[in-house]
């Protein structure tokens, strides 16, 4: 089993299919399912200028409650928002598909799904 440790809030946003470029600072040949693992920690600050300008974050999280409103499914953001995501555990898979030298985003991944129960670390 291939995994990809992410800090949440964006392993949750790959899954969801809202994040579908994932940038790393190695090049990797494996191509197909990989499981993203939500990793222990939350990423530091939010909203790092590095990844996120604080309105870039905001439309993130609208298009998420929109996404969710279309669907009638309220997964993302039951009550509690944020604090109900997972961490320390496989929460879905994604097939990575790509993955560039020399562009903006290096690792390109398509067909998320996130698990309906996620994969505590003892569990798996």
């Amino acid at each position: 089993m291939k995994a990809l440790s992410v800090k949440q809030p964006y392993a949750q946003l790959i899954v969801e299919n809202i994040k579908d470029i994932e940038n790393r600072s190695q090049m990797t040949t494996f191509r197909g399912k990989v499981y993203i693992h939500a990793s222990l920690k939350w990423h530091d600050r939010l909203r790092d200028d590095s990844l996120y300008t604080d309105d870039q974050f905001r439309n993130i999280i609208t298009k998420l409650f929109a996404k969710e409103d279309q669907k009638n499914q309220n997964r993302f953001f039951k009550p509690g928002g944020l604090d109900n995501l997972k961490v320390g555990a496989i929460i879905g898979h994604v097939d990575i598909i790509d993955c560039v030298i020399g562009h903006s985003s290096i690792w390109e991944v398509l067909l998320p799904v996130m698990l309906q129960e996620a994969k505590e670390n003892e569990n798996i």
